[in-house]
């Protein structure tokens, strides 16, 4: 009998904790019928903001999330991660190896650099930081120290697992 009670204590716990997290949620509409795979803020208070994902889509924000408007990124590949190491620096990565950047908050991009390596699926470099790093396929990592400006040979980390994402504490 005390299993069971400590058992519908847990659920009933589990399911408060549950309805609390999603307090304050909206959906939001954001004018594409192409599907988004991710998004960033590229600054500290999350006001200036990127959705992207299929067919090249870029979308933006400047009021956290509220109205999302197109961007133009110069390519039709599928868009999988971005980075902003500085408020107008970017780089996103991409399907057919596409590698992007921008200098100007996102109003442009162009092809930074061909990536001859496995498929890459996630970049990141912390805001001000010169070390990056971006991860893909067959256990891709490759490394940055220059802020995105060059980036070294692929890591070997003696796996072929694909790497989908990564994070940082």
């Amino acid at each position: 009998m005390k299993i069971l009670i400590s058992y519908l204590l847990l659920a009933l716990l589990i399911t408060s904790l549950t309805l609390h997290a999603q307090v304050g949620w909206k959906k939001q509409t954001s004018g594409t019928t192409n599907n988004l795979y991710s998004m960033t803020f590229s600054d500290a208070v999350f006001s200036a903001g990127f959705a992207m994902g299929e067919n090249g889509t870029i979308l933006t924000t400047l009021d956290q999330g509220v109205f999302w408007q197109p961007m133009n990124s110069n390519t039709t590949a599928s868009i999988f991660a971005m980075t902003f190491p500085y408020p107008d620096t970017g780089f996103a990565i991409g399907s057919e190896n596409s590698f992007l950047k921008t200098t100007d908050q996102g109003l442009n991009w162009f092809s930074f650099t061909t990536l001859t390596t496995p498929q890459p699926r996630d970049i990141f470099l912390p805001q001000s930081s010169r070390a990056g790093y971006i991860v893909g396929d067959s256990g891709l990592i490759v490394r940055t120290t220059t802020g995105g400006a060059t980036w070294g040979a692929p890591i070997n980390i003696g796996s072929s697992r694909n790497l989908h994402a990564m994070a940082f504490l």
